[in-house]
């Protein structure tokens, strides 16, 4: 059978954020093989505008259309979905346990739960499964679906990460004397920045004085979790952890090439696409043993199976310190960075498709 178009539905489509960044990736991929495609959003942001269309303009797919629904969070797109007439598909991309929202943020908390319990509710709409990671498609089953359902890692544009570099940002960073550790991702409760700053705050105050931690990613100045993050920082009165809050790509870019260490205290991930970036630069990674993180990973980075700041400071220390350990991990980053290949993951979603096409 033919497939007239493939279209992509989502709630949100923002510049940087990983599900917005495959959707994207997805359909610059599918326009390259000839296919009709269009990406359809609750909300957009103005950077993407122009390449995706309002859920205004959605109307009921064609039969023999292909519908590819990238699931995160709660949206309104149910009855859309079970109305659609078409083959469906749906991109787990992991729903964010609503738990670690409970102390700081009601409104995340209830759009988490509501997310999940309309996950559950649409377990019977789809004809297909692409989970990024094994622990997602492990989620997929608790939530009761039992439509096939493959594993495929995220699509990403590497092409997008040989951009210029933020030269403000880029000379910014090179006039500072001691080593620069690094954590890309919102500021949300999920990824443990308190304990990112923990060891960080360790790690400089034994081995490494003049070192500075720079937390890449978003926040809102009321946000009940950064405003107690600042707090924290205040009390343990350690200088040189920089808030960036949200910046542009080419910053991203000169924070990845100025970074010495990549540091992930995350205890949720459904992928965690930081860890792939940080492989593209050669960036060596040292993380939790948590969720997602060890298939994401592999043995590219060093995996820490419990949170002891002072311990977690001496192996960011001995790998930042041992030239041979670096020089294994960043071989072994070339080897786990083949998986993720643009290449790779667009053939394997090619033949995760023909069974539609």
């Amino acid at each position: 059978m033919i497939v007239v178009r493939v279209l992509q539905l989502l709630p949100t489509l923002s510049y940087g954020d990983a599900t917005g960044n495959e959707a994207l990736a997805i359909d610059e991929m599918l326009k390259k093989c000839g296919f009709s495609t269009k990406i359809f959003a609750e909300n957009r942001e103005v950077r993407v505008m122009s390449r995706a269309y309002s859920i205004e303009n959605w109307k009921k797919p064609d039969s023999e259309d292909l519908l590819i629904y990238h699931m995160a969070i709660a949206s309104g797109l149910k009855k859309i979905i079970e109305q659609a007439g078409c083959r469906k598909i749906v991109r787990y991309h992991n729903i964010t346990p609503a738990r670690f929202f409970e102390p700081y943020d009601l409104h995340m908390l209830n759009l988490l739960e509501s997310g999940a319990e309309e996950f559950r509710k649409m377990r019977a709409d789809f004809d297909y499964g692409l989970a990024d990671s094994t622990f997602n498609k492990t989620e997929l089953s608790s939530y009761g679906y039992t439509c096939p359902v493959d594993v495929m890692p995220i699509l990403m544009n590497f092409d997008d990460y040989r951009q210029t570099p933020d030269p403000a940002v880029m000379e910014r960073m090179s006039g500072r004397r001691g080593k620069l550790i690094l954590h890309v991702g919102r500021i949300a409760p999920n990824k443990k920045i308190e304990d990112v700053i923990a060891a960080f705050v360790m790690y400089k105050k034994h081995y490494d004085p003049d070192a500075v931690l720079v937390l890449a990613g978003k926040y809102e100045p009321q946000d009940s979790y950064f405003r107690r993050l600042k707090k924290y920082v205040e009390t343990l009165g350690s200088a040189g952890i920089i808030f960036t809050g949200r910046i542009g790509f080419t910053e991203l870019l000169a924070y990845y090439r100025s970074a010495d260490l990549y540091l992930c205290m995350s205890e949720h991930e459904g992928f965690c696409v930081p860890l792939v970036e940080s492989m593209f630069f050669s960036l060596p990674v040292v993380a939790y043993r948590s969720t997602a993180v060890p298939e994401t990973l592999g043995n590219a980075g060093i995996l820490l199976d419990e949170k002891n700041p002072l311990l977690t400071a001496g192996v960011m220390d001995r790998v930042l310190r041992d030239t041979d350990l670096n020089a294994q991990l960043k071989e072994n980053e070339a080897e786990q960075l083949k998986l993720y290949m643009p290449e790779r993951v667009s053939a394997l979603l090619m033949e995760k498709l023909r069974r539609f096409i």
